[in-house]
């Protein structure tokens, strides 16, 4: 988990330098700060924040300056940059593998996810829990991080943030903190987790996932993919209505997403692509008829040799509609060429009643009889 600077960036004092050492110069400059809203405040908050992505000089804020940002994000007083820098701070020490988290810290996060509505505060809140939750997936303090994430009240009130925010950033940062805790194994409860689920399709309505970013769009579709596997998407959404629309809204992001692609294997958009495609539930795509050539290309191109991949792939060409006989002439082709890749499949094509071979038949079927 990556550092995070405030932003204008302000550089740190040198550990190199010969005069003091970085556990003075913290000091000293944890002995400047009030609880008066000040521009000094701000910019001494600002070289904490900046100061503890060195890992000497985030050792002597964890060892004597946690109390004292912790302050500054609970008191009335401090202006919602102050909030973001004393957080930012507390986020770096709690991403950091060498700190203890210690107790007071999620509780204080979880109190600015409830107190604070500025988004610049949310997000580095969110990335306390983030931070807290990695030391649970690391073995360190995990009944104590365990207690103050319940004390602090943070799963409801990142899945309220997920619910209700406008701002894409802050929605990427909430669902990757919403996103740890389950993965680590934290219990939500069900009516929460619907909560968020159906919010995290909303941002997946047909178009407005357009007004996001690729990277925020992946944490979405993340979320969605760990909600999945934990209660299941139809036990999540419960509509089927709900549950038909976002399959088509995750079938053209899928294949939109893949067009869009430049063809290098780190783009973006082509992680975002196969997560989309894999959340499609083959099952409700008889009812979408017809499908686009888009997707199918995609399938073909992401998914296979994967069992879900040949079961979507088949669905697909049985709801395809007009202009489809040319991209699966170009998939035949490649097959040709290539050999069709079912290494993995093994044991599982007689299980799944040949779904492969059918498949194939299937394809063979529309090159041959030139439906487009």
């Amino acid at each position: 988990m990556a550092y995070r600077n405030p932003s204008p960036p302000t550089s740190p004092p040198s550990p190199d330098s010969p005069l003091l050492s970085p556990a003075a110069i913290i000091t000293s400059l944890l002995s400047r700060i009030s609880l008066t809203p000040s521009p000094t405040l701000t910019h001494i908050l600002t070289l904490i924040w900046d100061a503890t992505t060195d890992p000497a000089y985030a050792t002597a804020v964890n060892s004597t300056g946690v109390a004292v940002l912790a302050q500054v994000v609970t008191s009335p007083l401090s202006s919602d940059r102050d909030r973001e820098c004393a957080l930012g701070a507390l986020g770096n020490l709690a991403c950091g593998g060498d700190h203890a988290v210690m107790g007071c810290v999620v509780v204080v996060a979880a109190d600015a996810l409830g107190a604070s509505a500025d988004p610049p505060v949310l997000r580095e809140a969110c990335r306390v829990v983030r931070g807290a939750c990695a030391r649970v997936r690391m073995g360190a303090e995990e009944e104590e991080v365990r207690s103050m994430i319940a004390a602090g009240g943070a799963v409801e009130r990142i899945g309220f943030v997920i619910e209700n925010a406008l701002d894409g950033e802050l929605v990427c940062a909430a669902a990757s903190a919403f996103g740890e805790l389950v993965r680590v194994g934290w219990v939500v409860e069900g009516e929460a987790a619907r909560g968020v689920a159906r919010a995290c399709v909303g941002s997946l309505r047909v178009g407005a996932w357009r007004t996001i970013s690729v990277v925020e769009l992946a944490a979405v579709l993340d979320l969605l993919h760990i909600l999945e596997r934990a209660f299941g998407v139809a036990s999540l959404l419960g509509s089927r209505a709900l549950l038909a629309h976002t399959t088509r809204d995750l079938l053209e992001l899928g294949g939109t997403l893949h067009a869009d692609a430049t063809g290098d294997e780190d783009d973006p958009r082509v992680e975002a692509a196969y997560s989309a495609l894999m959340l499609v539930d083959p099952s409700f795509l008889p009812a979408l008829q017809p499908v686009p050539a888009a997707p199918i290309g995609a399938v073909a191109e992401l998914l296979l040799p994967s069992m879900k991949g040949w079961k979507l792939l088949h669905a697909l060409l049985r709801a395809a509609g007009p202009g489809v006989g040319e991209v699966v002439k170009e998939i035949v082709a490649r097959f040709e060429r290539e050999g069709v890749e079912v290494e993995g499949v093994g044991e599982e094509l007689e299980a799944e009643d040949g779904v492969v071979d059918a498949t194939l038949l299937l394809m063979n079927s529309i090159v041959d009889g030139g439906k487009d």
